[in-house]
């Protein structure tokens, strides 16, 4: 059942549900029953009063029950909030909590698989006179939580859940819509800049600096270069000798022809005549 013990946590949250797992006030029910033999003991007067016997009970039920209050509060207590879930000394947030699991029928022959899951907290079950409650964990696995109104913890951590899952599916500010991951929008932040180098790219008929051209191999496209006007050469002037492409110069423009070796021998023959 629901208890009043802790109001709000360290994080001054509300608490949803809570089972301290032990109380104080059972310390008192050993050294009360020792008070009660003691009175009659005086009352009815007859035979020794046991002073020593009667004090060392009392103080001996305290400290051994006043142990497991200690122990029941530590491993066997539980607390929700709007955030987490404590189950003894471990701590679940709600944001880890994928589905809650309904209550398994009684009339069923067949267990539930959650039902051999691992028990939350220190203790290696679930603990005496408490009811587990399954639990499945987002990105796999199922976990038990327990407690002895397990019916209200279910109807609580239900609707714990739910709303945890509804925070984190909405934007700070405009609930009801997904919020659009950080991955995401920088993608479609890089898509947006890369948009405008595309387009003019396209309309000046070239590739992108470092893109690769499709008619040459694959190899990297580079800018075409435009052809240096050539200079206009004026009537007369002898044009410089260019080199060609296979290593030998380019004759003059106006050099004169040579003659055969045959015209050469005919006009020294005429002369010697």
């Amino acid at each position: 059942m629901n208890d009043a013990h802790p109001v709000v946590t360290p994080a001054q949250e509300p608490v949803l549900f809570s089972e301290p797992g032990g109380r104080w006030r059972t310390v008192t029910y050993g050294p009360l029953l020792c008070l009660i033999v003691l009175i009659l003991e005086l009352v009815i007067g007859r035979g020794a009063i046991h002073w020593f016997g009667l004090t060392f009970c009392a103080a001996l039920l305290a400290g051994f029950v006043a142990l497991q209050v200690v122990a029941g509060r530590r491993h066997v207590s539980v607390e929700l909030t709007e955030s987490s879930l404590r189950q003894g000394t471990e701590t679940v947030a709600l944001d880890s909590i994928a589905r809650v699991f309904p209550e398994h029928d009684d009339e069923s022959w067949d267990d539930d698989s959650w039902q051999s899951a691992r028990a939350l907290g220190e203790l290696t079950g679930v603990p005496r006179r408490r009811t587990g409650i399954g639990l499945k964990i987002r990105g796999g696995g199922m976990v038990q939580a327990w407690a002895r109104d397990h019916r209200e913890l279910r109807a609580q951590l239900t609707t714990a859940v739910e709303q945890a899952a509804e925070k984190r599916a909405a934007k700070p500010g405009e609930p009801g819509k997904p919020a659009e991951s950080t991955k995401a929008a920088a993608s479609k932040k890089s898509t947006s800049k890369q948009a405008p180098k595309a387009a003019k790219s396209q309309q000046s008929g070239q590739p992108r600096d470092g893109g690769t051209d499709p008619d040459n191999g694959g190899h990297t496209a580079r800018p075409a270069t435009s052809a240096k006007p050539a200079e206009p050469v004026s009537p007369g002037a002898d044009t410089a000798v260019s080199p060609r492409a296979d290593g030998a110069a380019a004759p003059r423009a106006n050099a004169p022809a040579v003659s055969s070796t045959s015209e050469v021998r005919t006009e020294s023959e005429e002369e010697a005549g």
